[in-house]
């Protein structure tokens, strides 16, 4: 109950209306679903668990009705719709952010990294023209302004990282997706997950989707190969697996562990 209860409070606080005591805050994004409508042992109120997904479930269903069973997945993919495209924004939509972020993450995964320096960024082709571009029409000064990319600085080096690693590691997670045709395949990402800690978990989204759609007997033929290698990559994808079934249990039944 009191995680509910948890859970009721911060979503509520999105759907309070601005006063002069309280302006704006949270209220930018509001769906139109009222909490008690919300089924507490949904998979919408379990995902609304996270922090982050709390901000993607409120940010993508603004001004509408939540779904009663909202998957991960599906909530990613209309966040990316929703908040980072604007697809249904009177001013958009904005493919060039979904385009200019499906190359970061592309130039992330290359370097095996979870954030870089600007000027490493700089030095990518596709990157260079809105790094370089400092007004609002730059597709990387409205992602940072957005929030889904974030500037940090280690001394006098500005570095580049995604807002949330669980978006970061959802967008690793659908760069891989399409070149999984064998379970060596998933097993190569395994034996990289031991050098790129974000890998980890988009092997637990890569492995938490092939369950969703019957391919369980793909996952235990990867598991099968990882078990005869010679490095981590066992228990890397043990792991990850692990991370996916608790993840599918916890969607179906909040009160699990």
């Amino acid at each position: 109950k009191g995680e509910v209860a948890e859970i009721y409070e911060a979503y509520r606080a999105h759907r309070t209306r601005p006063t002069d005591d309280a302006p704006a805050g949270a209220y930018r994004f509001r769906p139109l679903t009222a909490f008690a409508e919300i089924d507490p042992l949904g998979s919408t109120c379990a995902l609304m668990k996270n922090p982050f997904m709390l901000r993607v479930v409120t940010a993508a269903y603004h001004g509408k009705r939540l779904s009663p069973e909202l998957r991960f997945d599906e909530a990613m993919d209309l966040f990316v719709d929703e908040v980072v495209v604007e697809k249904n924004a009177p001013a958009g939509p904005y493919p060039e952010r979904r385009r200019w972020l499906d190359d970061l993450v592309r130039a992330f995964a290359s370097a095996g990294e979870s954030s870089l320096s600007i000027e490493a960024l700089r030095k990518v082709p596709e990157l260079r023209r809105a790094l370089e571009n400092p007004e609002r029409d730059s597709a990387y000064v409205q992602l940072v302004e957005l929030g889904v990319l974030v500037e940090s600085w280690e001394g006098r080096e500005c570095r580049v990282r995604f807002g949330f690693d669980r978006l970061f590691e959802d967008q690793l997670a659908r760069l891989y997706e399409p070149d999984l045709d064998q379970p060596e395949d998933l097993v190569a990402l395994a034996k990289r997950a031991a050098v790129f800690g974000s890998l980890r978990g988009a092997l637990a989204i890569l492995l938490g989707r092939a369950t969703h759609h019957g391919r369980a007997t793909f996952i235990g033929e990867a598991l099968r190969v990882a078990r005869d290698g010679s490095g981590d990559e066992g228990a890397i994808l043990r792991r990850a697996a692990v991370d996916a079934l608790t993840a599918l249990a916890r969607s179906r039944d909040p009160s699990t562990g």
